[in-house]
């Protein structure tokens, strides 16, 4: 719990108008560096992701329904091996380097040389295990030749460049890495017999865009030079073992329940279950691009004063909530409709799935804001019992339900874990980085709980119709209860140019 007292500045702390003006500027060049970060992630993303929708698709099409949940099943896996050549590395470096840039070149080699590491230690135990896996053997094959990606991911170098706010170096990796991935997937997979071409595409777009990555890191004036160190390696993990902690929290409920599904009800489940997760993914990675730009920002301006701090909070909660429900709605309006369209008839029956992880989708977005607040305040302790608090209900959950309602019984599961999350999250940081801050939100919930009215009442429309109509009552229903306030005029008044806004007074 964080004590009121702790989190306010008094007026007194900024007495002259010098101090005002130099305060005034730096919340304006913090925003104006977040919403840069953010353009340049979004121009790429809407890229990136859309070639990587059409790449799934065309893959989902080619292998079906069954071959697609395969791959899912094998990447489900090897993420929690990935776990092993990071445990929480990447987050723990940005930090490192977004408050201390002067030791920046020290921190790449050393998290380099200790993920390096930790990979080769990975990729043996995932061959001993994958003999004992309880899936098909399509999928442990598929699994044994994705470990061998573990090394390259190990010396990526994009956390680097987030460190250092350079957004659009990472759009760029990641548009060449979705449009590789496209053409190979393209040429090289035709068949349900060509899974195993899958993995080795993963691994030839990793080898690029990781070359690719060094190379212009060489530009910013940095050097991939892996090396390691015992007492520098200890230090780090210190750090990060908490943070791995959670991420492998994270994964027992956003990858679990796609290992549930294929030992309980097969391939074919699974297929169906990650046709509708990325989907999902796709409709709320703007939210996430957001957060990518604004965690480093959050973290300085934590440093400089947690009051500071709130303030981005409450605007991050307001903007969130605003995006996440009208993409909820969109979504909810037209799931099994885009979803057969995209991936085939194969896949009617994924919309069931799909509709509760949009509101997932929600919950997390704007319940994120918090995890980023315990990254900045380093409170990786309640970061890592909140998220362990979520996989155990989402296993409970996944459990008891997945034999009779199948994906549903999955998704709902997600559902309930985040929401268990970031209650906890919200509660511990009391009323005044909490409950109050939570408030912001209120205004977009209510007005998507009208547009939903909505929604239910014209579905029978056809969902096209269906959701321009509930878009358009969420937009009305958004101004009408004051979903944009004043205040969020002034806040976009002053990421103006400094020659647009009045000169402070020093009378």
């Amino acid at each position: 719990m964080i004590d009121e007292k702790d989190a306010t500045v008094s007026n007194a702390d900024l007495t002259g108008p010098d101090e005002v003006e130099d305060a005034y500027r730096g919340e304006s060049s913090r925003g104006k560096t977040v919403l840069w970060n953010f353009g340049s992630l979004s121009a790429g993303a809407l890229v990136s992701r859309a070639v990587g929708l059409v790449t799934n698709a065309v893959l989902a099409r080619r292998v079906s329904a069954s071959g697609f949940g395969v791959t899912g099943i094998a990447q489900s896996v090897t993420q929690y091996f990935g776990l092993l050549s990071d445990l929480g590395l990447g987050t723990v470096a940005v930090r490192e380097g977004a408050q201390n840039p002067e030791k920046l070149q020290e921190v790449v080699s050393s998290i380099q040389g200790l993920r390096l590491a930790l990979a080769l230690f990975a990729i043996p135990l995932g061959f001993l295990t994958a003999q004992y896996l309880p899936f098909s053997e399509a999928s442990r094959n598929l699994f044994r030749i994705y470990l061998l990606t573990l090394p390259i991911q190990a010396v990526s170098v994009e956390w680097v460049f987030r460190s250092v706010q350079k957004m659009h170096i990472n759009t760029a990796l990641q548009i060449v890495g979705a449009l590789l991935t496209f053409v190979l997937t393209v040429s090289f997979v035709r068949r349900p017999s060509d899974l195993l071409r899958v993995a080795v595409i993963s691994a030839v777009v990793g080898l690029v865009t990781v070359a690719l990555g060094m190379r212009l890191l060489r530009r910013e004036g940095y050097r991939a030079r892996p090396s390691f160190s015992m007492q520098r390696s200890w230090y780090f993990l210190k750090q990060s073992l908490p943070l791995c902690a959670t991420s492998f929290a994270i994964t027992l409920y956003s990858q679990a329940n796609n290992l549930i599904l294929g030992a309980v009800k097969g391939d074919t489940e699974v297929g169906l279950y990650v046709a509708a997760t990325r989907m999902s993914a796709v409709c709320y990675y703007p939210v996430f691009l957001y957060f990518a730009a604004m965690a480093p920002a959050m973290m300085e301006t934590w440093a400089l004063s947690p009051e500071r701090a709130r303030s981005l909070l409450s605007t991050s909660v307001r903007l969130t909530a605003i995006v996440s429900v009208g993409g909820g709605l969109i979504g909810a309006s037209l799931s099994e409709w885009m979803l057969t369209r995209i991936f085939g008839k194969t896949f009617n029956g994924s919309g069931a799935a799909f509709e509760l992880l949009v509101w997932t989708g929600v919950v997390i977005a704007i319940g994120h804001n918090w995890g980023e607040l315990c990254i900045a305040a380093k409170k990786n302790r309640l970061l890592m019992q909140a998220t362990f608090l979520g996989a155990f209900v989402n296993l409970a959950v996944c459990a008891a339900t997945v034999s009779r309602l199948g994906i549903r019984g999955a998704a709902l599961s997600n559902l309930l874990a985040e929401v268990a999350v970031h209650a906890l999250l919200i509660a511990s940081f009391g009323k005044h980085l909490g409950l109050a801050v939570l408030r912001d939100a209120l205004r977009p919930v209510l007005a998507g709980a009208g547009a939903y009215g909505v929604l239910s009442a014209t579905r029978w429309t056809g969902a096209p119709v269906c959701a321009s109509l509930t878009a358009l009552s969420y937009i009305a229903l958004l101004l009408l209860v004051g979903g944009i306030t004043p205040a969020d005029r002034d806040r976009m008044k002053a990421l103006l140019p400094n020659w647009r806004r009045p000169a402070v007074s020093q009378s």
